[in-house]
């Protein structure tokens, strides 16, 4: 698998099945760790409610983690979603962990 977030959580839930996961990533990575063939690197990234429930099943605290190296953290009444335009209704048990690559 390749080492997209999909292809290095999909190497985390195979790492408790099989001896070892193997990531093959045709994109060289810069000393900035950014990948070149990656357009939406600059671009914000965030998880949604159960994307980032099922995170911290398998890394335990990591948000705590994110959240000191820039990660913004949204819940509740914070997260607000839109469709066609207009506010859909706040959920309180809503959560969305939002980060950016570096430049």
């Amino acid at each position: 698998m390749g080492g997209s977030y999909a292809g290095l959580f999909a190497a985390r839930v195979l790492s408790d099945h099989a001896d070892e996961a193997v990531v093959v990533e045709p994109d060289v990575m810069a000393d900035d760790g950014l990948g070149r063939r990656a357009p939406q690197r600059h671009r914000l990234h965030a998880l949604l409610s159960m994307g980032h429930i099922q995170l911290e099943r398998w890394f335990p605290e990591i948000t705590d983690e994110l959240v000191k190296g820039g990660a913004l953290l949204g819940e509740g009444h914070d997260v607000q979603f839109y469709l066609d335009g207009r506010l859909k209704v706040p959920v309180a048990e809503a959560r969305m962990l939002g980060a950016t690559r570096p430049s």
